[in-house]
């Protein structure tokens, strides 16, 4: 589960990249490219250089949106199983960089983070399920 805050959001894409180099996985919140017209939501990439033609979208990793508000920015809550992403159950923690574009259409970033940040990952133990007679 993604829980992301962006206090500057202003109907533009905002994303996260999993590497320090700014190349690899990714997950944006975006409408996609201009030619491909999808609803504003997070999507898996990979971005495979510095052109916005080398991020391509990833249809392997489906999230699914658990909350989204628009107070003071925007906050999203999204979900996905861990078989789609390229973490695991031993997971840690995570290193990313951001990136931030001046419209919702992918294009290439705006701003971007310097220096990469590190988050803990807390596992969450499902909920046991009970059967009632």
């Amino acid at each position: 589960t993604f829980d992301i805050s962006y206090a500057d959001y202003n109907n533009n894409w905002f994303g996260l990249i999993f590497s320090q180099q700014m190349l690899g996985d990714a997950v944006v919140f975006t409408t996609g490219h201009s030619h491909d017209r999808v609803d504003a939501a997070l999507y898996s990439y990979d971005i495979n250089g510095r052109r916005t033609s080398n991020v391509v979208y990833d249809a392997s990793v489906v999230w699914t949106e658990i909350e989204r508000t628009s107070t003071n920015g925007i906050r999203v809550v999204y979900q996905a199983s861990l078989a789609n992403t390229p973490w695991d159950s031993s997971t840690t923690s995570i290193l990313f960089n951001e990136a931030i574009g001046s419209g919702i259409d992918m294009a290439y970033h705006t701003s971007r983070t310097t220096n990469a940040y590190t988050a803990a990952l807390v596992p969450v133990t499902p909920a046991p399920v009970v059967a009632l007679p």
